[in-house]
């Protein structure tokens, strides 16, 4: 008698728990950027962070997942054994991990410019802006950092990210600052991971709305983010541009200055560039 007859589980309703590589590529080449391949394996974050970052980071963790996807499968199964039963083998997620430290700075990065340019154009308090940057560079970094089987300290990396936030906001531009803040955020949290509790299996229709309900609420924040602020930059560097075009075009001498006029042009269509 084997452990699935001991434990009452036919070895034909395990199979087909099972998640198929085959199905897992199929999704990944024709709706990896929405993040369902990941979905389909149970990695509900990561789903979600590959939806809110365009296919993780512009694409660039959709092409990682190629060679990444046997080992993500191969994973899922072996979490499905554990839940039954057949297998006691735990491995150590908790190993130092280089991409992952890289992906919670890129995704802390992105979110920590979406929180900036949700209210810039709504406030001029610079507290209320730092705050918001180290809010949306922790969900971030805190979203990566949980992929998987890991977790850490939300309180205690948020905290510490706000502060600094505060303590270098006059010091650098908005994108370095976000950058050096997504940095500091990330080491904070490598700091504090730990393993994530077993937890009882959520029902489909319970991921899929809560899914629908983030990439929804996060992609309204992208298009609020957009209206209010780099439309309103583009239509001032257009004004600027046609400006700057047509007093060079009633020039008589034009074509002799052409050469020097150039940058000029480059420079005038980027008057807020702060002078170096």
């Amino acid at each position: 008698m084997n452990i699935h007859s001991l434990l009452g589980i036919s070895e034909d309703a395990e199979r087909r728990k099972r998640k198929s590589l085959f199905a897992t590529y199929i999704l990944w080449a024709f709706a990896g950027g929405l993040g369902l391949h990941h979905l389909y394996l149970g990695r509900d974050i990561q789903a979600f962070v590959w939806c809110s970052t365009f296919g993780g980071f512009f694409g660039v963790g959709w092409l990682r997942d190629c060679w990444r996807i046997p080992s993500y499968v191969k994973q899922a199964n072996l979490h499905l054994k554990q839940k039954s039963g057949s297998s006691t083998t735990e491995r150590n997620f908790l190993s130092s991990n280089v991409s992952r430290f890289c992906g919670e700075v890129m995704v802390g990065f992105f979110y920590g410019l979406l929180f900036h340019c949700g209210i810039i154009s709504k406030s001029q308090q610079t507290n209320l802006i730092a705050v918001m940057e180290a809010l949306g560079v922790s969900l971030g970094v805190y979203l990566v950092g949980n992929i998987g089987n890991e977790t850490g300290k939300w309180k205690t990396m948020s905290a510490c990210s706000i502060i600094f936030s505060l303590s270098t906001f006059h010091h650098s531009s908005a994108f370095a600052r976000v950058f050096m803040l997504s940095l500091f955020a990330a080491s904070i949290f490598q700091k504090h991971r730990t393993m994530l509790p077993k937890s009882s299996k959520t029902k489909l229709s319970r991921r899929l709305a809560i899914y629908a309900l983030c990439v929804i609420l996060i992609h309204l924040s992208w298009g609020c983010s957009l209206d209010l602020n780099p439309l309103l930059k583009f239509n001032t560097l257009r004004n600027n541009g046609r400006s700057v075009f047509q007093h060079f075009t009633t020039m008589p001498i034009n074509g002799h200055f052409s050469g020097t006029m150039v940058p000029a042009i480059v420079f005038r269509g980027n008057d807020n560039t702060p002078p170096h």
